[in-house]
């Protein structure tokens, strides 16, 4: 092309070009019609699909990404579906059919906001928004792992990305929501900290302002999980106020050592601690020290719940 003229393009013969709101609907469509060619491959019902290349050869599967390594696809916005499968499949392992048919309902849905005179800038925004909450919400859904040194000390920190597990759990009726208070005092034993932990997180979620005593027993500061996350987000909650009690402290701590005992409780709960609900989880020895510590302060045995380690 010289300086100046018009650029010439050479196209296929029987292209077409479309703008607007129909290259919208057309990228669309394209998109869906690779969506909808696995989603009947999705679930314990799901079918198989067999695939006939131009040899002739014959493939049968449900692996939706599989299925889109094998068909022909030419379409721009078919290609970057086929993309999403093989980049779930390389970073995951897993979840292929489920990542084009969730992109399939995306897309879909945004045809909807396009019908509605919304702009497509505002959609792809507002799609931003929502994956950044995404990830902010499977960021909390975790689980802890105490280190034994057996299979949570050697087979755990060996799994790598992409490998399946299965878990079971969790059991039981160990939750505040069955416990219903005007306050309450959470005492843990080690790794007992983690479904009080959890029960913190649902509090702040829900915006709930009741009071919360947090006491923390553990035998060195670094055996406190969670020492660090509790603190952050006590400056997030000011109802919260944790309590950590070390049996063999670092030199320079200056908190509470020792035991969780009725003398350490007493001076951080409030005057109307007897009605607040006590939610407690632990090994046996803080168990049973508390079974003598409690009554000692007055505390209502049905305004106790407890969940014993050697009880799961």
């Amino acid at each position: 092309m010289m300086g100046g003229q018009t650029p010439i393009l050479v196209l296929r013969e029987g292209t077409t070009r479309e703008r607007g709101k129909g290259a919208q609907a057309n990228n669309i469509q394209a998109a869906l019609a690779i969506s909808d060619a696995v989603r009947s491959t999705l679930g314990p019902k799901g079918m198989d699909k067999m695939l006939v290349d131009s040899m002739g050869d014959v493939t049968i599967t449900n692996d939706g990404v599989t299925i889109l390594k094998e068909v022909d696809v030419e379409h721009p916005a078919a290609k970057m579906i086929v993309e999403v499968a093989k980049t779930q499949d390389n970073e995951c392992g897993d979840g292929t059919t489920t990542a084009v048919v969730l992109a399939g309902e995306l897309l879909k849905k945004a045809q909807d906001l396009l019908d509605s005179a919304v702009h497509p800038t505002v959609i792809a925004n507002g799609y931003r928004m929502a994956a950044t909450e995404a990830k902010s919400v499977l960021a909390k859904n975790s689980f802890t792992v105490k280190n034994l040194g057996d299979w949570s000390g050697k087979q755990v920190p060996a799994i790598q990305p992409g490998e399946k597990v299965w878990l079971d759990g969790p059991h039981g009726v160990f939750s505040m929501d069955r416990e219903q208070g005007m306050g309450y005092v959470f005492v843990a034993g080690g790794i007992g900290v983690t479904p009080l932990y959890s029960m913190l997180q649902t509090m702040e979620e829900r915006e709930d302002v009741r009071p919360v005593v947090f006491f923390y027993g553990a035998n060195t500061f670094d055996d406190m999980t969670f020492l660090d996350e509790l603190i952050e987000l006590s400056k997030r909650m000011p109802n919260l106020k944790p309590v950590p009690v070390i049996t063999n402290p670092p030199k320079d701590w200056e908190g509470e050592t020792g035991y969780i005992t009725a003398e350490i409780m007493h001076k951080y709960l409030p005057k109307e601690y007897r009605r607040f609900k006590y939610l407690i989880c632990g090994p046996k020895p803080l168990m049973d020290a508390l079974e003598v510590a409690l009554p000692e302060l007055g505390v209502p045995p049905h305004n106790v719940l407890t969940e014993r380690f050697d009880m799961v």
